[in-house]
């Protein structure tokens, strides 16, 4: 499927504001203009005009006009061929960015990747530390939306270690993330602990694009039964929606994960719901929440049109983590209808996902879930085994 053929179910729902469609006119306006005067001439201005108009949807809302983001891709492009025309890889990286910020929003972070792998190979070769930063940021961002984990900690890693003159906050936050699914708690606590220190004193008020690790760290902390340090973090986080700043969204699925562990489905309910204004940015994780919730809670009614919706998502956006959290909400709840043997097919599909992905974590969760179909089957022995399986991954957690 190509990026412009996706299906309508991953564009976002877009709210008919008059001001944003006088300023796209506008901008259009422009645009169209200065390139008609410099037909003949490629500049750094045309370029960034360009990216600008490639950007805009990320920044204020999808124009529905233009809810394939068919023009706003062939803004970046013309950019790109400018930029490549005059050499100025610099404004290259910000073309792809634009091309990459119009899949983002959609929600469509595997389409995006491939783009993102190309702006990571001009960043590479420049020391520029806000183009270098954020093309690593956003090449781990698109990798944690699919589920490739070990790549979002290697991404990390990779860019603390060319000694850019930035403080990594962004990329170290999203590893903090990575490692949740991963099982590797320790490291996720630790690194999160990093991004206090490098924060100083708005430790507790970090910038939204670091403040993913928040929610992790409140979820490590309640799935290890440590209440009272899962309580302090969420005292921090629930705190943000009442300081009448920006909202920090990316804590948000992993807080809502922590509220079920804990069986508190309303307050986990009302968290996923703050993501509703934030188009397609957060769906995967959002829907990853939601399958935990409905098999937790025993929503069953619910749980038909979470799992298309999910698969559907996963679909259109080539997301490799999400449909395995349908496989294992589709299976628990055949398994709650009684019918274990029709529950073995998306539970064996779930467990070679997740442990594909290396998410030792939900690896365990579908072990578990696995091996109680399997002796309800009266197959103990098989039963057995895989309780062990589940017991082996959770052990270093």
């Amino acid at each position: 499927m190509g990026v412009a053929a996706h299906s309508p179910a991953a564009v976002p729902v877009v709210p008919d504001d008059p001001a944003l469609h006088a300023a796209t006119a506008a901008l259009d306006s422009l645009t169209t203009r200065f390139s008609l005067a410099r037909t003949s001439l490629d500049s750094e201005a045309l370029a960034l005009l360009l990216a600008s108009q490639g950007y805009w949807h990320f920044g204020y809302n999808v124009d529905p006009a233009d809810a394939s983001g068919a023009r706003a891709r062939s803004a970046a492009e013309r950019a790109r061929e400018i930029a490549r025309r005059i050499r100025r890889p610099d404004l290259e990286l910000i073309a792809l960015d634009a091309l990459s910020a119009g899949l983002n929003i959609r929600g469509l972070y595997g389409h995006a990747r491939p783009i993102d792998n190309e702006r990571l190979d001009l960043a590479r070769t420049l020391r520029d530390p806000f183009e270098v930063g954020d093309s690593f940021y956003t090449a781990a961002w698109s990798a944690l939306a699919v589920g490739d984990y070990a790549e979002v900690v290697a991404l990390a890693a990779e860019f603390e270690g060319m000694a850019i003159d930035l403080v990594p906050i962004g990329t170290l936050a999203l590893a903090v993330l990575a490692q949740a699914p991963l099982g590797d708690w320790d490291a996720a606590l630790a690194n999160q602990e990093r991004v206090r220190a490098l924060l100083g004193e708005r430790g507790s008020r970090p910038p939204s694009m670091a403040s993913g690790g928040f929610g992790a760290e409140m979820f490590i902390h309640e799935a290890r039964g440590e209440r009272a340090s899962a309580d302090a973090a969420f005292a921090v986080v629930d705190a943000w929606s009442r300081d009448g700043e920006a909202r920090r969204n990316w804590a948000t699925p992993l807080v809502a994960a922590a509220l079920v562990r804990r069986g508190d489905f309303a307050s986990a309910r009302e968290y996923l719901e703050r993501l509703r204004d934030t188009e397609a940015l957060f769906l995967d994780r959002e829907l990853e929440a939601r399958c935990l919730l409905i098999a937790e809670e025993g929503a069953w009614d619910d749980a038909d049109a979470v799992i298309d919706r999910a698969r559907r998502h996963a679909a259109d956006g080539r997301l490799e983590a999400l449909p395995l959290h349908a496989d294992r909400l589709e299976g628990r709840a055949l398994l709650a209808a009684r019918d274990p043997q029709a529950a073995l097919i998306p539970f064996e599909r779930a467990v070679a996902g997740f442990e594909g992905l290396g998410a030792a974590w939900e690896l365990a969760l579908t072990e578990l879930s696995y091996g109680e179909a399997l002796a309800a089957l009266g197959r103990d022995d098989d039963a057995l085994a895989r309780l062990e399986a589940a017991a082996g991954v959770r052990q270093p957690v």
